[in-house]
């Protein structure tokens, strides 16, 4: 049995940046691109107003007499307009900004009348309202550094470039094995002894809050041929296989036991943490193969100090970060074994819920986080800091 940190260190070790696909701009919300990208023009591509007003040249244009309107340049104006000597030209908000012009009044300090505008002096200055060609960026300029995760603002950027198409590094093919004969999907009868599975919905959804999808999800019994031959089906076909349940040492727990008949290598087994103890992890070729324990307590809290980084790793993002927080009310544990316990955080607070058995989901209807309490710590006072890590951080 092994720490938790040598458990991250081992994960780490073996783990590598999936390949790079091209992604369509639409589709790239939620996914890390594979290279800088370079404004491919100027933005704005042309100078513009930035707002409807009035077209000058404070230089050749005298205001106290009224100036002569003379012309109109629209938003979209395909044809650049001249400004003439001594005149205005309406524009409008996005419009290219007429040759010869070097400011732009705002209409709410024009008056217009009988052809002609007037402004007071002392609000007919040059470089008003005025947006420089590539003032938002240069062409050729860095737009958005590598390994970046794409957000909704930064598609609309990259569209406002032109782009429409992404180099971004791929997404795990991901496969769920759910193992246990008295597991019976929600929505129908328990006979005695039967529960509902929730393990595959937790986990599609735990992953589908990372933009990532499950390509394949069995729910088998405990049986050794079906187990086997699910493992093998999963490992040859998906990046990342995570089982919950079986993977235990009774007669009935196949899951583990079937990981070695076909060829998956043993990275560890067993970590000195609660809940989650029976943790697997191993690799069969390029495949990572997550072995959790069947409570959901445990699966969620595996999923998320083990699986997460994994997956950060592969697809190009930054480590799991975490924060510190100072505990509501003094806690204690015995030596020699990492607590994750279920916590509420607010305002650099934390609160230690109620219900963290491992078989029991009820506390995450209140948990934002997972609060570490390292294997060697045996008491907390409120004035000592702890590791917290918060739900809304494992995809940021």
């Amino acid at each position: 049995m092994i720490s938790v940190t040598e458990a991250r260190t081992i994960i780490d070790q073996n783990t590598f940046v999936l390949g790079t696909e091209w992604v369509p701009l639409n589709a790239m919300l939620g996914r890390v691109i594979a290279e800088d990208i370079f404004a491919p023009t100027d933005t704005p591509p042309f100078k513009q107003s930035a707002m409807d007003g009035y077209a000058c040249n404070t230089q050749n244009t005298n205001c106290l007499n009224g100036i002569i309107l003379d012309g109109l340049s629209e938003a979209g104006n395909k044809i650049q307009t001249t400004l003439k000597q001594g005149t205005a030209q309406r524009i409008f908000t996005g419009a290219p900004l007429p040759l010869g012009a070097n400011t732009v009044i705002a209409q709410e300090k024009i008056r217009v009348e009988d052809g002609f505008i007037w402004v007071d002096p002392i609000d007919f200055l040059a470089n008003l309202n005025i947006r420089e060609q590539g003032s938002q960026l240069a062409k050729g300029a860095l737009a958005i550094p590598a390994n970046t995760l794409i957000n909704a603002g930064m598609l609309g950027f990259l569209a406002g470039l032109g782009i429409t198409n992404v180099l971004a590094y791929r997404l795990p093919k991901i496969g769920l094995l759910i193992a246990g004969k008295e597991l019976v999907k929600p929505g129908n009868e328990l006979a005695f002894g039967q529960i509902y599975e929730s393990n595959s919905l937790l986990l599609h959804a735990a992953l589908k809050e990372g933009n990532l999808s499950v390509a394949q999800t069995l729910i088998i019994g405990d049986n050794w041929e079906e187990t086997v031959e699910s493992v093998k089906h999963l490992t040859s076909s998906c990046d990342i296989v995570l089982a919950t349940g079986g993977i235990s040492v009774g007669d009935f727990d196949f899951v583990g036991k079937a990981f070695v008949f076909t060829g998956v290598e043993t990275l560890f087994y067993k970590v000195k943490q609660k809940p989650g103890k029976p943790l697997f992890y191993g690799k069969n070729g390029n495949t990572h193969v997550f072995g959790l324990p069947g409570n959901p307590g445990s699966v969620l809290n595996c999923f998320y100090q083990f699986v997460v980084p994994c997956i950060r790793k592969m697809t190009g993002l930054k480590p799991l970060s975490f924060k510190e927080a100072f505990l509501q009310k003094p806690w204690q544990k015995k030596s020699g074994i990492s607590h994750f316990l279920k916590g509420f955080a607010e305002a650099n607070l934390v609160k230690i819920l109620e219900s963290q058995e491992s078989y029991k989901l009820n506390a995450f209807v209140e948990a934002n986080c997972l609060v570490e309490i390292p294997e060697e710590i045996t008491e907390i006072n409120t004035k000592n800091s702890v590791q917290v890590f918060y739900f809304r951080d494992a995809w940021l």
